[in-house]
């Protein structure tokens, strides 16, 4: 029996239009040229570059990132009108997305009806495909859309001849059942249409969403450098594609081992922080204080880490001294310092380790455990000396 060969994942990063929507991001061109270059470098195969209906300004911006030498393809956002598609084409991009209202909450805020959605679609998609290489159909706030709805813009997006379909959780409310019933209701009315899941992070699941959206038949997915994007962001690129590998068994054609690099620089050019538990790339995640989890990886890293920190290129394993701290990830630490510390030397080290810890508030470093250990050994050598006769 043959093994099933599941087509590569293809990720649409938009860093540089969603990211930047985030509040208070504002990246300058050489930031945005150097961040398509490091994800051109890492394998990324598609960019979404911005909204050419801002202004010359991103005009040219766009222009600047269509004339780099990338393999990338680059993808502009578009609403639903010919303006904006003329500013599309003035960027000299080949490919772009266009994004319709179909839930009856943006239909009625444009004070518009559904078969005016229906109408538009034609009439954009025909003179769109005159215009660029490739279009891209996107259903704006797709999860809260009437099902029937979707299925008939489905259908039409696809016998207009859209070359992909977004379905957008606008407003993150899906949770990951209902996005692969979803994805799996639309592939049956359109079975050869690509379609791609595009996910916000209101509720936390963008990332478990984006899974299950591959999960149910999207071939292709929206992701952003460390989530970044408007409101609680959007399914972060390095979770995707670690949970697309984990989880999925899933290929997306990206080098892991840049995953941390990148997410760092963005973070510093965005001006913002990641925390120190965000998945994959958290400076915690490879952080362990518990004995029992320290016991456990000084004889097998796999007993409490899912994947090698190598495979995302980050520094590995990291043992903490504190509160939690066992007997055994003392006397390793004190090791690597070619001290041997018996049992009773081992204790009181780890007795004082615990008692700091909960004093400071945070762990402490292998300089901070070594001292304690001398201040002991020289403790205790004063009251033998004391002991002595006078």
């Amino acid at each position: 029996m043959h093994q099933q060969i599941l087509p590569k994942i293809r990720l649409i990063d938009s860093t540089l239009r969603d990211g930047e929507q985030a509040p208070g991001v504002a990246f300058t061109l050489d930031e945005k040229l150097t961040i398509a270059r490091m994800l051109d470098e890492m394998g990324i195969p598609e960019l979404e570059v911005g909204t050419p209906a801002m202004g010359d300004d991103e005009i040219e911006t766009i222009r600047r990132l269509v004339n780099l030498p990338l393999s990338a393809e680059l993808i502009c956002w578009c609403r639903a009108n010919r303006n904006d598609l003329e500013a599309a084409q003035k960027t000299g991009i080949k490919r772009v997305h266009i994004s319709f209202p179909v839930s009856e909450i943006q239909i009625l805020s444009l004070r518009k009806s559904e078969s005016w959605v229906i109408e538009e679609l034609a009439r954009l998609l025909e003179y769109a495909k005159g215009m660029f290489d490739f279009v891209s159909v996107g259903a704006l706030d797709a999860s809260r859309a009437d099902i029937r709805f979707l299925q008939q813009f489905a259908k039409e997006a696809w016998l207009l001849g859209a070359q992909r379909l977004r379905i957008a959780d606008t407003v993150g409310i899906l949770n990951p059942m209902q996005t692969q019933s979803l994805i799996g209701k639309l592939t049956e009315v359109v079975p050869h249409l690509v379609l791609e899941f595009h996910g916000h992070n209101d509720l936390g699941m963008a990332t478990a969403n984006t899974l299950a959206a591959i999960s149910g038949g999207a071939r292709a997915v929206s992701v952003t450098v460390n989530g970044l994007g408007e409101r609680a962001g959007n399914a972060a690129l390095a979770e995707v594609v670690m949970g697309a590998k984990l989880t999925l068994h899933r290929d997306t054609g990206v080098k892991t081992s840049e995953l941390y690099r990148v997410s760092f620089l963005v973070a510093g050019l965005a001006r913002r922080r990641i925390s120190e538990d965000k998945p994959i790339v958290g400076s915690d995640v490879f952080r362990h204080e518990s004995g029992i989890h320290g016991k456990g990886l000084l004889a097998d890293r796999r007993s409490f880490e899912p994947f090698n920190a190598s495979e995302i290129g980050r520094p590995g394993t990291e043992l903490v001294f504190g509160k939690h701290s066992g007997r055994a990830m003392i006397r390793y630490g004190l090791a690597k310092r070619g001290i041997e510390a018996d049992d009773e030397e081992t204790a009181r080290v780890l007795e004082k380790v615990r008692r700091l810890a909960s004093v400071y508030k945070r762990g402490l470093t292998l300089d901070e455990v070594q001292r304690i250990y001398i201040e002991l050994q020289q403790q205790s050598d004063e009251d033998v000396m004391g002991d002595g006769p006078l």
